[in-house]
């Protein structure tokens, strides 16, 4: 399409002059990819059982997945319940958590070394500062509200946070990933060295199978501490949906989630979805991507597991 053609040559034009992808992202990409090969059941059974000695005991759930899957529509669903407060992508835990575990060992240690050298007034310390920089964030106390933390680039951090907060819920947002990839390519963005993936198609599909690798990695070693949420499903019934949500949470209905858009439109939405979610669903964005599917042909054998996992087949 003219449209397509437009972004290809658009996106040419942006795309420096140096070859491949930067070399601070794939350093990133190796260390992860360590982190990836050594994560364990037992690992994390460890750090599950040595949560109730972490008190208080604290009502959180990390909203991750992959960008442009539909978290910023789930976020603000789930924000407009009164038992819900989110923190809408920051690098709170990333700066006043994990960090914070990381003072006495070398600047170079990998991220699993970290988290099995942690003692227990260090993560205790972690988790304080944590709710305490974001109750300043926010600028309200959580109180006994369950904290919600809405932040799909941090999908990498999960170790962490199971580590710091054992009882954490983790909510995973997927979308067919072939809307996921054509979403992030005509997305504009802040130019970084992680963003630079989306200048080009091959790159976005690169991006997306790698941080969907992590998660399907992860997924096996955590039966029941997590609830994958399709887009698709909830464009088609949202109060089903957020039922399901909401129980897995342990919060209860409230019909004032289906009126999210209202709510949306009273509060500041940094997402680059603002405008979409201050209106009501809709389902015109489900599968877009066949409109260019002759751009995305030759990479869906690298998206095929995906489809396959996630049921988009």
């Amino acid at each position: 399409s003219d449209l397509m053609t437009a972004f290809l040559n658009a996106k040419n034009l942006l795309r420096p002059q140096t070859p491949g992808p930067p070399a601070e992202m794939l350093a990133v990409r190796a260390r992860l990819k360590v982190m990836q090969s050594h994560v364990s059941s037992e690992m994390f059974q460890r750090w599950f059982d040595a949560g109730p000695a972490l008190l208080p005991t604290r009502r959180l759930a990390l909203l991750c997945g992959h960008p442009r899957s539909g978290t910023t529509l789930l976020e603000q669903v789930l924000d407009s319940h009164p038992d819900i407060v989110s923190a809408e992508e920051t690098d709170v835990f990333l700066d006043d958590a994990f960090s914070a575990l990381k003072r006495r060992l070398p600047p170079d240690a990998y991220m699993l070394t970290v988290l099995e050298a942690a003692d227990a007034p260090a993560l205790q310390q972690a988790r304080a500062d944590y709710f305490r920089t974001m109750e300043l964030y926010l600028g309200r106390p959580i109180a006994n509200r369950l904290l919600l933390d809405k932040n799909p680039s941090r999908t990498f951090m999960i170790p962490a946070f199971l580590r710091i907060f054992p009882e954490i819920k983790l909510l995973i947002a997927l979308r067919d990933p072939r809307d996921v990839v054509l979403s992030c390519f005509m997305q504009p963005q802040p130019f970084d060295p992680f963003t630079e993936s989306n200048l080009s198609l091959e790159a976005t599909i690169d991006s997306y199978a790698f941080t969907m690798g992590l998660w399907r990695t992860f997924a096996p070693l955590l039966a029941g501490r997590y609830l994958e949420v399709r887009y698709e499903d909830m464009v088609e019934d949202l109060e089903s949906v957020t039922r399901k949500t909401l129980g897995f949470l342990g919060v209860p209905w409230n019909p004032c989630v289906l009126r999210f858009d209202e709510h949306a439109r009273k509060k500041i939405v940094r997402s680059p979805t603002y405008a979409d979610v201050t209106q009501p669903v809709y389902k015109r964005a489900v599968g877009r991507w066949r409109n260019y599917q002759k751009y995305l042909e030759p990479h869906l054998e690298t998206l095929a597991p995906f489809a396959k996992a996630f049921g988009y087949e």
